[in-house]
């Protein structure tokens, strides 16, 4: 046996306009909400963000304008204790050390092995 047909239950029918009821107000206060908070925002208008932007971008700036600061004081500091050394001469043996191509175009002298003898 199937269900009946054209009879409504009261019951269900009046606990879906409750929860319909209900839904309805809190969709309402949800939006009220989100309004309100969009209202706050632009109340506090285009300028004051703009200004925190500009705010956040010049301290920026002026931390980098730090850094190039002290990476310039810390050069000149190196460059003044650098220039106190002073490199020592070459020995004629170091030069010779320091281009060893020139001793590969050098001409081979022959040696002769009748001294090695003992």
């Amino acid at each position: 046996m199937g269900p009946k047909k054209g009879n409504t239950n009261t019951k269900v029918e009046a606990a879906n306009q409750r929860k319909a009821a209900q839904a309805a107000d809190k969709k309402s206060k949800k939006s009220a909400q989100e309004e309100a908070n969009a209202a706050a925002d632009w109340a506090q208008g285009a300028d004051g963000r703009s200004a925190k932007r500009a705010q956040e971008e010049e301290l920026k700036r002026q931390q980098a304008d730090a850094k190039k600061a002290e990476l310039k004081r810390l050069q000149d500091e190196e460059e003044a204790a650098m220039s106190g050394i002073k490199a020592k001469a070459k020995s004629k043996a170091q030069k010779d050390i320091d281009k060893p191509w020139e001793a590969a175009l050098a001409p081979v002298a022959k040696k002769s092995n009748k001294g090695s003898r003992a």
